[in-house]
Parts: C-alpha cells; structure tokens; sequence
C-alpha cells in the first residue's frame, strides 16, 4: 500500500506543475463527512448509514472546461452501529479518477452562475486493517473502482463549497468489514458509500477557473486569422474607386486618373476625341435625347435604377462618362443604367437579393464575353461594398431589400 501512495503522490505533483497561465486549470479538493460499509460482514456485526468518520482529499487538473483528471486519498473510519457488535477497522485508498464538468455540458449558465455538477470515476487501491485484531493479523490490500458526483457553489473565483457523493466497489477483498470474518473465495468483493462535505480551492494567476467556464473560450490551439484579414482588407480596397473614374480600384489600371477625364474600362485615360472600343467592335457615340433609353435599334430597354429603394446586388457590365448604346449589351436579358454623382453612367444587369444569385448571374454573363464583369451592391441608391450589404441583411433580414426583388 505504501508503494501505491508514493505513486499517487508522484502523479499528483505532475498533475500541480502543469498550470496554465491563461485559465486556472488546477484545484484543491478536501473534505469530511460519513460512510456507509454495505457489506460484507460477519453475522452479528453492522454498520450505520451515516457512520462517522471519513475524511477525503485531492488534487485535480482540467484540461478544458468539460474534461480534466484527478488523483485523491480517502481514510474510512469503520465502526458499529446501536445494535451491532463492536468492531473498529481502518480503510484507507488512493484513487485515479476522470472527470466530466457536466455544468458545461448541460449549459447550466443558461439559469445560474453559481451552481455546478461534477462526474468522476475510476480505479484506485485501498487497504483496510482492523484496531483491535484478534483473529486475521495482517492487513487486507485491494484494488477498487469508485464513482460518484460532486455538486459545487461558486463562493468566488477561488473558493468552491461541495458535497461528493461516492460509490466503491472492492475486488480481490478477502476479510468482511468487521475483520472477523473471512469473505468467501467466490464472491471476495465488498461495497462502501462515502457522503462528504468540503471546499475546493481553485490555484493559479488567472482571475477564472475552468470550472466556471461555459463557453468554447479554452483551446489549445491558437488560430492565426492574419491570412483572411489580409484578403478582407485586399477585397475592400479593391470596391473603392480612389480616383472616382467609374471604374473600381481591382480593375484600374490607372489609379490616379485626374478628376473629369474620360477612362475607358479598365480606368485608362483617354483623348476628347478618341473613342472607346467595345468588345463586338461597335463604336460609342453620342445617342440622341430620344435614344437615351434605348441601346441601339430592337436592343433591350434601359430602366433607371437612380433612387431606388432598398438593398439589392447586380453585376456591372460596364461605366462610361456619358450615355451609350452598345450593341453587346443585347446580349444580356436586362439592362439597367444608374447615374453616378461624378456624371459618369454605369450599366449592369439584374436586380437580385441574395448573393447567390448574384454569383450565378456572374458566371453567366462572364459566359457572354463580359470578362470585366465584376459584381456590386446597392443601398438605398448609393453603392457599397459587398461585405456590407452582407453585413445589413444578418442585422436587417429580408425586410430590407428592394421592393423591386422578386421574392
């Protein structure tokens, strides 16, 4: 047995020095209280429910907030009770055991901060010896498997009040309880309850304890979010549009174009007097007031989106300092035009509500031949980036959208 306990003491001392700094992990746990030795025992001789003395102490470690590992010592105190014979016999164990914060498990933060449940079990080795022996001279060692639970109140961050209640089951245990008695070879086990009342104290330099923490706030593992943040960053700066050509920053080649000069597509100045390109080799010219709604002979009908309502996305095909009808745009099912406050126009196609849909239609209308495409969002008439119209339908839900979106 002694050789037991400086083993148990070797692992607890391991189990102290693993404190982590970030969260108090580690606790003290003690207290004292009755037993209860079930059986077996000789004819004549008994124990009562609540027979004093046990005393209980150990150490524990949590790994997280669900699951941690303790090593603990208990001292039973045997005796008589009113009608027995008298008898006083020594049980002392030492006991490994797992741990479940079941507090945590259950969400027990959803009604209280003060209350919580712990399951422990495991296997241990206990030895028992009687005080005044007269018929077995030597000492009976055993090896056991225990369980039980500990309901705790949180008295601060430190301190814990407790009661375990614990269940051990003895194998291999050859004398009754009352020592007088040899425990027949085949059925050589014995059973024992333990009720205790006690206090934990909860170690280390953080101001919490595992105990007391319900949500996933312990890991081991440290996510490095640098990476994402960087190409959230990218993607936002590329939606701007620094130099208010029309044309977004991911797809400027010339980012510092002077305020009022013409830029073709891809944000490249160009003269007075030249005229842009387009893709099917139509020119850009100059409509008529009447040909401002229109995109070239039997082309389809451009409606204004300029002030309208509410959130929704679409994909721009195309900015220009001045209406235009260009013969590609046929291509597209519909073809809407917005004015911007610098006096250049865009033009996109579809008024959608998800981003989804809007990612569908990209590919489609990339599909086209519209390879600078790019997808962009508005609200309440002004353009904003799509992180934030992603942002204003968590918060705001489907009421937002434009009145416009078929839904």
């Amino acid at each position: 047995m002694y050789k037991f306990l400086l083993f148990s003491f070797l692992i607890s001392t391991s189990i102290l020095f693993g404190q982590d700094n970030a969260i108090n992990k580690l606790s003290i746990d003690g207290g004292v209280g009755f037993n209860n030795s079930i059986l077996p025992f000789t004819s004549g001789y008994s124990n009562s429910y609540f027979n004093p003395f046990n005393l209980n102490i150990g150490a524990r470690k949590m790994f997280n907030n669900k699951f941690g590992f303790k090593v603990d010592f208990g001292y039973d105190y045997l005796s008589e009770s009113g009608k027995s014979l008298k008898f006083n016999t020594h049980y002392v164990r030492t006991s490994f055991q797992g741990v479940v914060n079941l507090a945590t498990i259950l969400q027990f933060n959803t009604f209280t901060q003060k209350f919580g449940l712990l399951a422990h079990g495991g296997f241990g080795f206990s030895s028992m010896l009687a005080k005044n022996r007269q018929l077995v001279k030597e000492t009976d060692e055993m090896v056991h498997l225990i369980f039980g639970l500990t309901p705790q109140y949180k008295v601060n961050e430190k301190i814990a009040l407790n009661i375990d209640i614990s269940m051990i089951q003895n194998f291999k245990q050859h004398y009754t309880f009352d020592y007088n008695a040899h425990n027949p070879a085949n059925a050589r086990r014995g059973s024992l309850a333990n009720l205790t009342v006690g206090i934990s104290y909860k170690i280390g330099p953080a101001q919490r304890h595992c105990d007391w923490v319900f949500h996933e706030e312990i890991k081991d593992t440290v996510i490095d979010l640098t990476p994402t943040e960087d190409q959230v960053k990218k993607i936002e700066e590329g939606v701007k549009d620094d130099d208010k050509d029309g044309v977004l920053n991911f797809y400027d080649e010339e980012l510092n174009t002077p305020e009022g000069s013409k830029v073709d597509t891809k944000g490249r100045k160009i003269s007075e007097d030249v005229t842009e390109t387009i893709k099917d080799s139509s020119t850009v010219n100059n409509p008529k007031p009447s040909d401002e709604n229109r995109l070239g002979d039997n082309s389809t009908e451009i409606k204004s989106l300029n002030g309208m309502e509410g959130l929704f996305f679409t994909i721009q095909v195309g900015a220009y300092n001045r209406v235009v009808k260009v013969e590609s745009h046929k291509k597209l099912k519909d073809v809407y035009q917005i004015k911007a406050p610098d006096g250049k126009t865009r033009y996109c196609t579809g008024v959608l509500g998800t981003e989804k849909e809007m990612f569908k239609l990209l590919n489609q209308v990339r599909a086209l031949g519209f390879s600078d495409a790019f997808p962009t969002a508005y609200y309440n008439g002004e353009r904003i980036p799509i992180y934030k119209a992603r942002q204003l339908l968590k918060k705001n839900g489907n009421k937002i959208l434009s009145p416009s979106i078929k839904k």
